[in-house]
């Protein structure tokens, strides 16, 4: 019995000076990391070609310093809908600014900051009674975004 005692005092003193350090840290962090919420912006339009027929299988995907995307494909009408996680208190910066990415047959057929993309309607997160709906906006605080069908080809 005293040696199961004395085993078990030393896997304690053990656990709780290697992981003790690492469970304090992340009981820390995760409130802080939770803190930052994450908005989202839902975006959707449709491809087509330059005559303005659907193109429906291309792939698209919103590329950012927050990372990519999860990519979706075109429907058969050509139209698509993304969810694009904004960083926390992200701006339209330079250093920051997403693209929107459409390949074709795994070609990139295109690559514009989502901000250059025509808005036909949007119904921001944050919605105020005078504030203009631009991209501004949009890419701070989330929110609905139709676009103009993207043209791809020549």
């Amino acid at each position: 019995m005293r040696i199961l005692v004395q085993f078990l005092a030393e896997n304690v003193r053990w656990w709780t000076r290697r992981v003790g350090p690492i469970v304090v840290a992340a009981l820390l962090i995760f409130p802080a990391l939770a803190s930052d919420s994450t908005q989202v912006l839902l975006l959707s339009g449709k491809i087509v070609n330059p005559a303005g027929a659907a193109l429906p299988g291309c792939v698209l995907s919103v590329v950012s310093s927050f990372g990519r995307s999860a990519p979706t494909f075109s429907q058969g009408d050509g139209s698509f809908q993304l969810e694009v996680a904004l960083p926390p208190g992200s701006s339209p910066a330079a250093s920051s600014t997403p693209f929107l990415e459409v390949y074709w047959n795994k070609e990139l057929m295109y690559r514009q900051p989502v901000a250059s993309l025509t808005i036909e309607s949007a119904l921001p997160k944050s919605q105020t009674a005078s504030g203009p709906t631009d991209w501004a906006n949009l890419l701070h605080d989330g929110g609905r975004v139709e676009v103009k069908p993207i043209r791809l080809g020549r």
